[in-house]
């Protein structure tokens, strides 16, 4: 049947190399109905209709994607997206599921982030762009603020600009803290007197990828290429370095929990991270596997996270209080303007009501997703222990995640663990199932009927289980 598939579907490039070619069979995998769904539109992408909890609202072309980058909730409720390579601003309303579209700026990766400031304005924070952006928004007018020149200098002298914030956030005295990306300073502004001020000084590219206020005060920055956590106390303008992490495009994004803690969601980092301020600890949870996946999460009212899928196949929901998540396939393709990955959001935002608004990356639509409900008291406890593979045991990984049963995926690695742990599973083999902690079963099959019946995808008629 897979095979019959790639015939039909145009990422599928005779020049594709294997890694690549399971990464998309992988993708396809992920939901038989998504890819019955899918409606070649003789381009280079295909375009999918929604799927159950999901919702297409517009049609937004731009030929080189990344249109809005960071969004924000405005006081009435609407939502403002900021203009990335899109040459306008975006209010959206989700009362009636339309938008105003608000100015026209030029040019490539203008502002990486925006922060609603105590008088109303909103604040876009520069990557590129050769200016701070303060907009009104009752009047729906703005000011472009010049940066200093120096800003505009890359370190790298091979290049021709540089992306100098990340994001920013807006702090308890109306200034903006913006978050160095390539820019070897945290900078301090003011929208009112349109100054700033330049705090410390940090080598290295692609330093911080966002960040998050604490309640007292400090503000968590987010290691992406950084070895560190920086934690930033703006009142005294010191600042402590936590932890270290190796690697690159760790973590983008992250969200404060009820119990104090700070959740970082797993860009190409295998693991998400939940971070202690107070201690100044961590761990990481979950195995999520390599590649770019998610890019920032959110706060649900339940106290649950939901993940903002960048290249990843599924919107993830994630419980910190029992470390289960479960998973939506969104069923958007690859973009012509990016054959590494759909790149279908940048940023979200959560309603009153507990929807997700996905702000569109490269994706032609912006997405209205309802979460799954969080009671699962009709499922048991259960985990599913296999190697780090996608073996034979995918298929079950995969029947839990479209079932919607939440489960634990423990993933165990075949060179560090398994010698040890081969004697104490059953018939010596994996994948094993338990159930509420009883006794291990065996045998994939077995795994995947279960998990197809619990999850309602197993025909309860005998001829349509037959087919």
């Amino acid at each position: 049947r897979d095979r019959d598939i790639v015939g039909q579907v145009e990422p599928f490039r005779s020049n594709m190399s294997k890694p690549q070619a399971r990464i998309q069979i992988s993708r396809l995998r992920t939901s038989w109905e998504t890819v019955q769904k899918m409606q070649l539109d003789g381009s280079k992408e295909t375009t999918t209709v929604a799927l159950e909890g999901l919702e297409n609202i517009g049609y937004f072309e731009l030929e080189n994607g990344f249109k809005w980058s960071k969004c924000a909730r405005l006081p009435d409720g609407n939502v403002i997206f900021t203009p990335f390579n899109h040459p306008s601003i975006l209010i959206f309303k989700p009362e009636t599921k339309t938008w105003e579209m608000v100015g026209n700026f030029q040019g490539d990766c203008k502002w990486s982030g925006c922060a609603v400031v105590p008088t109303g304005k909103v604040v876009f924070v520069p990557q590129y762009a050769s200016t701070i952006l303060i907009f009104d928004y009752g009047t729906k007018s703005w000011e472009e603020v010049p940066v200093d020149p120096v800003w505009q200098e890359p370190t790298d002298p091979r290049a021709k600009a540089q992306p100098k914030f990340s994001d920013c956030v807006a702090l308890p005295d109306g200034r903006v803290l913006f978050v160095p990306y390539y820019h070897s300073s945290i900078v301090l502004f003011d929208p009112t007197t349109k100054t700033w001020e330049e705090v410390g000084k940090f080598e290295g590219s692609a330093k911080w990828n966002g960040c998050k206020m604490l309640p007292d005060g400090r503000v968590v920055f987010i290691p992406f290429a950084s070895s560190s956590i920086l934690l930033f106390d703006s009142r005294s303008k010191s600042w402590e370095m936590v932890g270290n992490f190796p690697g690159s495009f760790k973590w983008s994004g992250s969200e404060l929990l009820p119990d104090g803690r700070l959740l970082f969601a797993p860009l190409k980092n295998s693991s998400a991270l939940l971070f202690s301020p107070d201690d100044k600890s961590w761990e990481e949870v979950g195995n999520f596997g390599d590649g770019m996946k998610w890019n920032g999460c959110k706060l649900l009212p339940d106290g649950r996270v939901v993940f903002v899928p960048f290249d990843s196949p599924s919107i993830v929901v994630f419980d910190p209080q029992n470390r289960t998540w479960q998973s939506r396939p969104h069923g958007k393709a690859g973009s012509s303007a990016h054959h590494s990955g759909p790149r279908v959001s940048t940023d979200c935002a959560v309603l009153p009501d507990g929807r997700v608004l996905f702000v569109p990356c490269s994706v032609k639509e912006i997405i209205m997703f309802t979460p799954p409900p969080k009671d699962s008291s009709k499922f048991p406890s259960i985990k599913f222990t296999y190697f780090n593979v996608e073996g034979g045991g995918e298929c079950v990984r995969l029947a839990f995640a479209l079932g919607g049963v939440p489960y634990i995926d423990d993933r165990v690695d075949m060179p560090t663990q398994w010698k040890d742990m081969k004697p104490k599973t059953k018939f010596t083999q994996l994948p094993v199932l338990t159930i509420d902690g009883g006794e291990q079963i065996a045998q994939s099959g077995g795994h995947l009927r279960y998990a197809a019946m619990l999850g309602g995808l197993y025909p309860k008629d005998p001829v349509e289980m037959l087919k």
